[in-house]
Parts: structure tokens; sequence; C-alpha cells
């Protein structure tokens, strides 16, 4: 990185603090790396968070703005979830949360109980019966599911950004011939600038992102839990811990570790964009996700 790359990530980090600050979203949250080591255990009173982004979409394929639009998971969405519960279940998890967009969990209140089907024999294989991918179609009922955890509590702070009418939906390419302005909003990195068209700022994100992730960890001290939710909200965790954009895009159902330390905002990154557990799996190489224009 040279001298001005430097400068100018100083500039943008010190730039997004103040904006914190001056909307009461204060960030004192420590940042140690982006290893993909996983062995890390909470503490007596911290909290082991691990982020996982929803399993494909059609429209990640398509490359559409999704927002808070629903679209539900594809089918290798739905083997995602499952691969990335496999995975997940061994590792001591005691609760589930998740935005409450279909395609993360169902229910469309702020903190429901989504029921799971019980888990499959150990020996079962993943399944790619049609019939049996819609069991898995919600990312966080299969993970649950298979951690043998009885339900998913879904938060509205975990939802999406809301990029608004004028750009769900579509393309970028097809927002920008019809709704310039918008996709000037959302590209340019303002910070509490609304997007035209009904959508959020990134500090409006921000806050309630922050404030969801600092209720879970209170709940849960001394604990492991899943979050899944969202590419933009998990950039949106990124700049809360560290002032800067995420390092790359997210591919679906890649895994993200913070630990949550007592006092307000006080966070640890462990790992990033760790998608090793699908390593025999499609997925979308494009990582259509984690930046400002995911979904």
């Amino acid at each position: 990185m040279t001298s001005r790359e430097e400068r100018r990530q100083l500039q943008n980090m010190q730039r997004f603090k103040k904006e914190l600050a001056k909307h009461g979203v204060m960030s004192k949250i420590k940042h140690t790396g982006s290893g993909n080591d996983s062995a890390a255990a909470p503490t007596h009173l911290s909290t082991l968070i691990m982020l996982i982004r929803h399993g494909e979409t059609a429209w990640n394929l398509e490359r559409r703005l999704q927002g808070q639009s629903d679209a539900p998971l594809n089918k290798t969405g739905a083997m995602q979830a499952q691969r990335v519960g496999v995975h997940v279940s061994s590792l001591g998890v005691q609760a589930v949360y998740s935005s409450d967009l279909s395609r993360v969990p169902s229910p469309a209140t702020r903190y429901a109980s989504v029921l799971v089907r019980p888990k499959p024999s150990s020996s079962e294989p993943l399944s790619t019966d049609p019939q049996q991918v819609v069991l898995a179609e919600d990312t966080a009922a299969a993970i649950a599911r298979a951690a043998s955890l009885p339900n998913v509590r879904a938060l509205a702070g975990l939802r999406e950004r809301k990029l608004g009418h004028h750009l769900e939906g579509r393309t970028l390419q097809e927002a920008r011939a019809e709704f310039p302005q918008a996709v000037q909003a959302l590209l340019s990195g303002g910070l509490s600038t609304p997007i035209p068209g009904g959508g959020e700022s990134t500090i409006s994100v921000c806050a309630r992102v922050a404030d969801a992730i600092e209720e879970i960890a209170a709940a849960h001290a001394g604990e492991r839990v899943v979050i899944v939710t969202h590419g933009g909200v998990l950039h949106n965790v990124h700049m809360l811990a560290t002032g800067r954009a995420a390092p790359s895009g997210m591919v679906n159902c890649a895994i993200n570790e913070i630990l949550v330390h007592p006092g307000a905002h006080n966070w640890e990154i462990l790992r990033w964009g760790d998608s090793s557990h699908m390593h025999e799996m499609e997925f979308d190489q494009r990582a259509f996700g984690g930046d400002r224009v995911s979904g």
C-alpha cells in the first residue's frame, strides 16, 4: 500500500468515526486480523459471534440489487445452507439468530422464533432432492437444524440495507439508465444520505446493526452464537470494527467471526470471508455481496 493510499484510508476511517459519533453510534472496536483460525473461544464474559451470509439466490446470479426485497434461495443456495449447517454443528453453538427476511428465515416479526425440523442422522448425505432441499431453504433454519437447536431467533435489526423501490430488483445497468441519482447515492460512499426512492443511509444501517449485535452479545455472555444475515450488513460490521471497507466481496455462506467483549462496541475480528468449508461446492466466485451493492 502506498503512502497516498494509507493517507486516504486513514482519512476515510476518521470521517467514518466522526459520523458514528455524530449519530450516537460510537466505535471503540479493536481489529486484530482476518485469519482463518477458528480455535478462538469466548472468554467468561465475551461472546463469539459467527456471522454468515445467506445462501445463494437467483437474484445473486442475475446481479440484481436485492435490498429488503425477498428473493428465495435457489437450489445451490439451499445446499450451501445445508453444508454450512453441518460445518457449524460441531462447533458448540448455543443459539442461532438471523435477519427476518425470507432468504434467511421466514417470519417478518422483530424477534420471532422459527421452528426447525428434526436433524437428520449423521450418516445422511446432503440432499439434492428438490423436495428435501426446500426444507433447508432458509439458511438460518438449516444451521439450527444441523446443530440440534429448536429455533431461530429473528431480528429486524439484522435486515439488509433498504435500497428503495428505484433500485431493488434491478441490475446496476438497469438502475443507472432509469434512476442515476439513486445509483450515485448508493455508490458515492456518503454516510448520512438516504438513497432516493425510500432507501436507508449507511449510518442508519450501522446504528441498527450495532444495536442488534450488542443486544445478542449481552444475552449470550461467554457463549458461541451464529448470526445469519446479508452481504451489506457484513460490510457494515467490518466498517464498524475497522473503520474501513471489507477486504473483498462476501461469497454466500462464508463465515466471519468477531469476539464481542463487555463494554460498548468493543469488538475484535478473528476471521473474515472464510469459505473453506465449501471447497467442494459450487458457489458464485464473483462474490456479489459484502459490499455496497450486496444482496
